[in-house]
């Protein structure tokens, strides 16, 4: 009887961290996904901003120093957008297998870097929205 207890108490306990680590888990899983449709959201804007500096790159008289700050500009926005979709192409969500200590690790540097993508979208926007303002 005895022994049938201390199972029940051991298995209720693994189960219960178990769970515990799921929802950790899943937690640092959302908090990743959050970001990444944040800037999802926002690519919309990054293409549309790409393309008045495109239109203002072409006009005729548009001045050296003016097409390079558009060059600049351009090669933010691009760089972002390339830094987004590197991301994507790399995020495996599979985790069959792994250790709940590898997957928090996994998860938590995948937040470091769709956090550094975020922050490349967000400058390359403000940026290009500052200088179309200004025009």
């Amino acid at each position: 009887m005895k022994k049938t207890i201390i199972i029940a108490l051991f298995a209720s306990f693994f189960l219960a961290s178990c769970s515990d680590e799921k929802a950790a888990e899943k937690k640092q899983m959302d908090a990743v996904i959050a970001i990444h449709d944040s800037v999802m959201a926002r690519t919309g804007t990054a293409m549309k901003y790409q393309a008045e500096l495109d239109s203002l790159y072409l006009k005729p008289n548009t001045d050296t120093l003016t097409r390079k700050t558009i060059a600049d500009l351009r090669g933010k926005l691009i760089l972002a957008e390339s830094a987004m979709e590197t991301w994507m192409h790399k995020f495996d969500p599979d985790f069959s297998g792994k250790q709940h200590a590898d997957i928090m690790n996994y998860l938590g540097e995948q937040h470091k870097q769709i956090h550094r993508v975020d922050s490349l979208v967000n400058k390359a926007i403000a940026d290009s929205k500052q200088f179309l303002e200004a025009k």
